[in-house]
């Protein structure tokens, strides 16, 4: 089978290293294609030589200016035409739009990958109107899960309902054993530092939670536009010997195999791929209830969860788990069961039993 592959980027992000994954593990068997709207230096994640690869080489300083996006349409348009895969398959809003305005008059089946919730701040009214007049051209769309699913159809009720699949992530680490590493007193965060993450929540949280635990830790993996105010508002409560911002790291498993808890204190998640690599590395988890963990994770079981934007619960949270042994390893040994779920090959199953398959073609 021959799949094309669609995404802006592959720098960092959860879609960018599940597109990356698929085509690699895909290339295996089938003739995969990546294209990418913008240029390879922007890559972080890397393709296997059994991957073709086309890079558009477009800037956007703004996600729809007319001549940037008639001319990404047409170097779309023109790769598709040349390649005639069986399968296009486009992640994340913007590209989808892209994807199905480049194929107008093409009979390729088209599934598009939406990577987060339907309704969130990144969301503009031309993102929302294109998705309600183009969205039904294709052929599949996936969520990532059932939360998605049911605010899918609530936003665009005319979407026809066997269309929409969910379609988790697969989890894409090796399994890892920590037993020879020493745990440090380290709360972790994962994230972009973006508004959608929340991390100004975190940084307050760690603030109620160290007037109780000194000698603790925050450190934050990830850079992004908030870098600056997060920064001011670490030296304002005199927070500076205690958080640490260290940008993008390639290898976070450094930082969680040393991890007493990780913790995610974001507004919304699509699907948070850093809880299995949280539960992979045997770091119990405590997070807000939010969609994107409530679809992953079980409040007591595999994760404490606590109510959005409570800094004072989500303090409580992380000594309960850190002063409670039983539940400390109760919440590790139930994540590792957890994690078996989104194994890749059961993930596979999904997409080639119901997505790309025979009888959904042209």
């Amino acid at each position: 089978m021959k799949i094309l592959f669609v995404i802006s980027s592959l720098t960092t992000g959860g879609a960018e290293k599940v597109l990356s994954f698929l085509a690699n593990r895909w290339s295996e068997k089938n003739e995969i294609i990546v294209v990418t709207l913008k240029s390879k230096q922007y890559d972080f994640f890397s393709l296997s030589s059994k991957v073709k690869r086309y890079s558009l080489n477009i800037e956007r300083k703004k996600w729809f200016l007319f001549f940037p996006t008639i001319k990404l349409l047409l170097g779309l348009r023109k790769t598709i035409l040349e390649e005639k895969p069986d399968y296009i398959v486009s992640f994340v809003v913007k590209t989808n739009i892209f994807t199905l305005l480049s194929t107008m008059g093409m009979k390729i089946p088209i599934v598009v990958s939406e990577h987060n919730t339907i309704i969130n701040e990144t969301i503009d009214w031309k993102q929302h109107l294109l998705r309600e007049l183009l969205y039904k051209r294709a052929k599949i769309i996936t969520v990532l899960n059932e939360s998605i699913r049911n605010e899918l159809f609530s936003v665009y009720p005319k979407i026809p309902k066997e269309s929409v699949i969910v379609t988790p992530n697969p989890f894409m680490d090796s399994i890892i054993d920590n037993k020879k590493k020493k745990r440090e007193n380290i709360i972790l965060n994962i994230g972009r530092l973006v508004p959608q993450k929340r991390q100004d929540l975190l940084i307050k949280a760690f603030n109620v939670f160290s007037n109780n635990n000194k000698g603790y830790k925050l450190i934050i993996l990830g850079d992004g536009p908030e870098r600056e105010k997060l920064n001011q508002m670490i030296q304002e409560m005199n927070l500076s010997n205690d958080i640490e911002l260290l940008g993008f790291v390639k290898d976070v498993y450094n930082y969680l195999s040393i991890a007493s808890i990780f913790a995610m204190t974001s507004a919304f998640e699509g699907f948070g791929l850093v809880f299995l690599e949280a539960m992979n590395a045997k770091v119990p988890i405590v997070s807000f209830d939010i969609p994107g963990a409530r679809d992953i994770l079980t409040h007591g079981k595999d994760a404490l969860l606590v109510p959005f934007g409570d800094v004072y619960q989500f303090a409580k949270a992380m000594e309960t788990v850190l002063k409670n042994t039983e539940l400390y390893n109760a919440l590790i040994n139930n994540g590792r069961e957890t994690l078996k779920k989104y194994a890749p090959e059961k993930i596979d199953e999904i997409w080639f039993n119901s997505i790309l398959t025979s009888n959904r073609a042209r």
